[in-house]
């Protein structure tokens, strides 16, 4: 089964052998999820988050990033 390996600002945070590429894409989305939801405070300050997923080569697969943009306008 091939492995994959999750980082954040180039710091590796996660590896896990799944069975294909699409299986990778719904772990990173569920990963994102929760870090949005644990950290919900510090992704408002920095505004964005950025994950990439790479193969047992090195090779960035792909890539999922998240920006939160306040419009300013509050009651």
């Amino acid at each position: 089964m091939p492995q994959f390996f999750f980082s954040m600002a180039d710091a590796p945070i996660a590896e896990s052998h799944l069975p294909n590429v699409e299986q990778a894409k719904c772990e990173a989305a569920r990963f994102v999820g929760q870090v949005i939801h644990d950290e919900a405070k510090t992704f408002w300050a920095r505004g964005d988050l950025f994950l990439a997923v790479s193969d047992e080569e090195g090779s960035v697969l792909f890539t999922m990033e998240v920006i939160g943009h306040d419009s300013g306008r509050h009651n």
